[in-house]
Parts: C-alpha cells; structure tokens; sequence
C-alpha cells in the first residue's frame, strides 16, 4: 500500500458518519443507473455547486456543502431540471420553486427538519394553519405586511404547487409515499368573478385616441384580448407565422408549450389586418417576429400590456372591476356561453386541459343570466291584465 493510498484510507475513516454515503433505499430502477437515490443527489448537488460556482455565483444557489441533498432547497435544482425536461412552462415551475421555499422558511422558523423525508402530512396540515393565520405580504421583499389575511386562491395554490414538487421527488424514487395524499387541500370557494359590462367595453374602446401612433396597435389587442380570451403570455409571445387571416386563425402556445388553434371574429380579422400591414413599425431586429411591438421596434413585455390595459381603464373611468388582460379572458369565457356557446369548444378555445375548470363559467354565466332575468324579465316589465282571481272553494 502505498503511503497516498494509506492516507486516504485513514482520511476516509476519520470522516464523520454525517458526511459519509449512506444509501436510503435500492436503487432507482428509472434513472439512477445501479446507485442509491442518496448518492446520485450527493453527485448531482456536487455538481450544482460547481456550475453555480463558476457561472454565476451572485444568483440563488440552492445547494451548498452544508446542505443536506435531500433537504427541500437541496432538491430543487434537480426539480427545475426535470420540469425542464419535461417541457413544463417556466412560469408552473417559478410557482413551485417559490411555494418550496416558502415551506423551508415555515420549517426553518420552527426549528422543523427541511428533509423530505421527514415531511409527513401532519407537518403540512401545521403549514397550511399558518397560511391561514399568516397576515398578506408577511414575508414580501418589497411590501410590509398589511391587515387581513392570505386569500383562499393562495392557501390553495401554494399546497397544490408543493405537491407537485413531491409527486416529482416519489416519480424519480426519492420518497416511496407523497404526505399531500394523506392531506386535504383547502378549496377554493366560488365566487362571482367581475366581468366588464358591455357600457365598460364600449367605454374602454372610446378611450383608445384614434390619432396615437398606436391606436391601430391598441385597438387590436383589446380586440384580440376580448375576442379570443387569450392568455397574456400567450398574446405577447404571439408570432407572424401564427396568424393566419384568410382562415381566421391564429396558432396559440399555451401552457406546457401545447399549442392549439383559436378562431377570429370577422372585426378582429380587419384589426389585425390594420396593424400587421399597414401600421406595424419596423422590427428592431430581424428576429423580432412577434406581432405586437413598441414604437422601437421591440416586443412588448408582459409588465408593460399589463400598464396598457390598466391605463385604458382610467382613462375610462372604469370602477368596480379590475382593468386586466385576465379580466378579458373572464369576460370573453362567460359572454361565449351567453350567446349560446358549448363548453367544450370553450375549452379547446381557452386552452383548458380540464373540463370542470370551464365549467366554472358555465356556472358563472347562469349566475349572470339569473341576476339579469331578474330586471329583464318579459312578464314583469309589461302591463298584463292580472287581476285578483275568485277564491278557490274550500277542499276536504
């Protein structure tokens, strides 16, 4: 033996037993390639560091030396490389990261282990009470805490982003049971959602100044966005090439990069046909094939249609509902059913890969046909002569 070999012999027995390899289960038949899920992680994680080290070591380093790889934080790269893989959209897999986190924080706190292996329902039942009790904005970068608590649409969504994240993690082998079987996520309560009002719309369209260099711009994505109930990721990222006006088509890429086709109203069809001839500005570089851009010749970004919108809505006058591209898509689903469409063409329009999702519309829109039944209805708006009938005769 020689003296190298002797003294990484006694270094390997001097280590502690924390550091030292120990395999938790068999190997992972799928991916692991004969070695344990713990040290495929600890040669995954030794490779994370590395990459964050030498590429960009100022961004959110998931995984450190001192950090266990199987804690939570310890999986999440391997959780965005898989996502990735999988072709899941950035936005599903930035909500995951950020409900991850949000329960190592809660662990951490409270002196809890941020293993997943000791994450059991019990654990996540305490969460989700501390969501319920947690003020708005407790844990902001950017904004202090305010009065009142999370709304039920976030105590919803950050469990059922973090159980996607375990279903990932007992996929790969990591964790033989996900603890979110043996738990009931809160739902979320139904409720009217605002849409515009036909007064409003017609309001929004007269806010737009005919003589701006982009009314022809604006006019067409409030169009689109009222027409088609778009998603906004989707209309920004909308192509030349997907837009086909002969057929009145346009090719959308949804979530999950699943693309589907969405038809044009005919005053939709002479809008877009006005902006992409003759006022669509010259891109300001040959790969800028979007169709909507900015006086420069660049790609709206989301934060700015956002700012469009919204000023439109001031510019009108608009109370009562909130001014959004998300509010379009919620006018356009309802408005569809009231005049007599079906929701499963709604549902290949809007992209929803569940029914019941779309039938929460359909619900909506006899809500709003009830409410407005009860000011329109025929029989109680016109005279008729209904006097007092006789008293019916006494029955045995």
């Amino acid at each position: 033996m020689t003296a190298k070999t002797l003294n990484e012999t006694k270094s390997r027995a001097a280590r502690p037993e924390s550091e030292k390899k120990v395999s938790r289960g068999p190997a992972h038949r799928g991916g692991f390639r004969g070695v344990s899920p713990a040290e495929f992680l600890e040669s995954f994680a030794r490779q994370m560091n590395a990459k964050a080290a030498g590429e960009n070591p100022d961004e959110a380093a998931v995984l450190t030396a001192a950090e266990p790889p199987t804690s939570l934080t310890g999986l999440l790269e391997l959780y965005r490389l898989i996502s990735k893989s999988e072709g899941k959209s950035k936005n599903t897999t930035a909500i995951a990261v950020t409900a991850v986190n949000d329960l190592n924080r809660y662990l951490v706190l409270n002196g809890r282990s941020t293993e997943v292996l000791s994450i059991d329902a019990m654990v996540l039942r305490e969460y989700i009470v501390n969501l319920q009790e947690r003020p708005r904005f407790e844990h902001h970068r950017f904004t202090p805490p305010q009065e009142g608590k999370l709304s039920p649409s976030t105590i919803n969504g950050y469990p059922r982003a973090q159980r996607a994240f375990f279903n990932c993690l007992q996929q790969q082998g990591i964790i033989e049971e996900n603890p979110f079987d043996r738990l009931v996520i809160p739902p979320v309560p139904t409720k009217v959602i605002p849409t515009f009002s036909d007064e409003q719309l017609y309001a929004l369209f007269k806010a737009i100044d005919p003589q701006s260099e982009v009314a022809a711009r604006d006019r067409a994505i409030l169009l689109l966005l009222l027409d088609t109930g778009i998603r906004l990721g989707e209309l920004i990222g909308l192509s030349l090439e997907a837009v086909d006006l002969e057929q009145r088509l346009i090719r959308v890429k949804g979530k999950g990069n699943k693309e589907r086709q969405v038809p044009l109203g005919t005053r939709l069809q002479s809008a877009l046909w006005q902006y992409i001839n003759l006022h669509r500005p010259q891109p300001a570089m040959p790969r800028f094939n979007q169709v909507f851009l900015t006086v420069a010749g660049r790609p709206l970004k989301k934060d700015r249609l956002e700012t469009i919108v919204r000023r439109f809505g001031q510019r009108a006058g608009i109370t009562g509902v909130r001014v959004s591209p998300h509010t379009f898509r919620h006018t356009f689903a309802i408005s569809y059913l009231r005049n007599g469409g079906d929701v499963f063409s709604l549902q290949a329009i809007l992209g929803h890969a569940q029914l019941d999702t779309v039938k929460i519309y359909l619900q909506l829109a006899q809500t709003d046909l009830s409410q407005a039944h009860l000011t329109s209805s025929p029989a109680d708006n016109i005279e008729l002569p209904l006097g007092s009938l006789r008293k019916p005769k006494n029955r045995r």
